[in-house]
């Protein structure tokens, strides 16, 4: 820096104050003394020019620091938000379904298993519910006090009261008690209700005790009887009341439960009076076998007799009595038309009945019978060969009979009518030829045994033994039947056979 020609440069280490002994003429306390100091300064600028020229390389290295760091901080509010959005991201595993919140309302439920996004939390989040099968065994509620889960039914021990807290029983339609065992499975159905309004560990304890409530209920529709029978009716009766009931409760709720399973595991009566109640459903059993039992061999019976006619035959029979039932009680009413009418229809009917037996084609209206107490669909239209079985052989031989009486009945007349005639011009011969005849009939039968005694003999003696050849003729004769009868049987057998399985009936359109 230069100097200007007058000498600018300024040395002043202790610059004059005014006054005495540097203070003002006024007598006033001179100012403290400053450390001395040099300044420069161009010719023609001021200090505050100065000093801003000597700033600049400062506030230009500040600024551009300035800009380093927010580049940098805008990247790392770039890369935070990035995580932030990044940590929206949540895998749903195969047995899951997922659902997206935002602000705590549901976007989209049940989504499917795979990587799924939504807003981060608070603003949102994905929740996943699981939706596996869950198995629940309901074996200390309602079962004997003290009994072990694998405990065999033969050796639970006899109590004389109940004990509760310990045991358990269910209360019957009669007044009766049991103890039973259940188990159950179920799963997530609606996964938006379930999130809603059931808490994971609070599932299980809602599903048992609304399946609690619905054993109870249907226990108590049903007898002890019913409910320790073993036929798969009684049993499903059961099962499907207390399952709907069940079902009914956790929908009352909301839950998006649904009951995938419930089946009893053991009913039992109290184990003291157990032995006494096999019995009692023992004999039941035996009972119901034996009506089942008639019923076939009622059913049976009747194909055996009418064939496919039969169901035709019971329906239109029952229809007869009914009209005959009608005549009767016209004609005690003194009512001639009703009377007319019911005679009428009961000769009407009669002719169907005929008519089905014959196997001839029958207008027949579609209906519903009860056959040995089994419920049997009739076909309408016009139908032929019903008849079969017994009715039909019946039939055939009735009908073969008056065929052969009627040809045996003119044989028999065109003979009289012959011996009439040998009668009248001899009758001496014809009674002898007659006789002689009947004789030789007589004596060629294989029963009879003839013994010659010569003439003049006054005492005779026979041996009442029989003769070696008309016993082996009896025992032929005697096989011979048994052959036929064992025959016979054979054949009424093959014939119920035949009725074992329904044959089709001839249907005209």
């Amino acid at each position: 820096m230069s100097l200007d020609p007058i000498g600018k440069l300024l040395l002043d280490p202790d610059p004059p104050v005014p006054g005495l002994g540097g203070g003002d003429e006024a007598g006033q306390a001179p100012a403290p003394r400053r450390s001395g100091s040099v300044q420069l300064r161009e010719v023609g600028t001021t200090a505050a020019e100065d000093e801003q020229a000597m700033l600049d390389p400062a506030n230009q290295s500040l600024a551009e620091a300035l800009k380093v760091m927010m580049w940098l901080l805008r990247l790392a509010m770039v890369v935070l938000a990035g995580l932030y959005l990044a940590s929206g991201f949540r895998s749903i595993k195969e047995n899951e379904r997922g659902i997206r919140l935002l602000f705590g309302k549901i976007q989209a439920s049940n989504l499917p298993p795979g990587f799924a996004w939504s807003l981060p939390f608070p603003l949102g989040e994905l929740r996943t519910v699981d939706r596996a099968y869950k198995a629940i065994q309901i074996d200390k509620d309602f079962w004997v006090a003290n009994a072990t889960p694998d405990q065999s039914i033969d050796k639970l021990t006899p109590t004389e009261s109940l004990k509760p807290g310990q045991g358990g029983c269910v209360l019957t339609a009669e007044g009766n008690i049991a103890h039973t065992r259940w188990r159950l499975g179920y799963s997530v159905e609606d996964v938006a209700k379930y999130s809603q309004n059931v808490l994971d560990e609070q599932a299980e304890d809602l599903v048992r005790n609304a399946v609690k409530a619905g054993i109870v209920q249907a226990c108590a529709g049903v007898t002890i009887e019913q409910l320790l029978a073993q036929s798969s009716d009684q049993i499903n009766s059961v099962r499907s009341k207390a399952r709907q009931i069940a079902q009914d409760t956790l929908d009352s709720f909301e839950s998006g439960i649904k009951l995938e399973q419930l089946d009893p595991v053991d009913a039992i009566a109290p184990v003291k009076v157990r032995s006494d109640f096999q019995r009692v459903v023992a004999a039941s059993s035996e009972a119901r076998k034996e009506v089942d039992a008639a019923k076939a061999q009622g059913k049976q019976k009747l194909l055996e007799v009418a064939g496919n006619a039969a169901p035709y035959l019971i329906r239109e029979i029952e229809h007869y009595e009914a009209a005959v039932k009608r005549q009767e009680a016209a004609e005690a009413a003194k009512d001639s038309a009703g009377q007319a009418a019911a005679e009428q229809e009961a000769k009407r009917l009669l002719g169907r009945i005929e008519a089905i037996m014959s196997g001839d084609v029958v207008e027949m209206e579609p209906g519903k019978i009860e056959m040995a107490g089994a419920p049997e669909d009739l076909q309408g239209g016009k139908v032929s060969k019903l008849s079969g079985g017994e009715v039909a052989d019946i039939l055939a031989q009735a009908n073969s009979y008056r065929a052969g009486a009627v040809s045996r009945a003119a044989a028999d007349l065109n003979r009289f009518n012959a011996k009439l005639a040998q009668f009248n011009a001899n009758s001496k011969l014809m009674v002898t030829r007659e006789w002689v005849s009947a004789m030789n009939d007589f004596l060629s039968r294989e029963t009879v045994q003839q013994i010659r005694v010569p003439n003049g003999l006054e005492l005779v003696q026979i041996d009442t033994g029989p003769d070696p050849d008309i016993q082996r003729a009896i025992d032929k004769a005697k096989k011979k039947v048994e052959s036929d009868i064992a025959e016979r049987k054979r054949l009424e057998g093959l014939k119920k056979e035949q009725y074992n399985t329904e044959t089709e009936l001839q249907v005209h359109q």
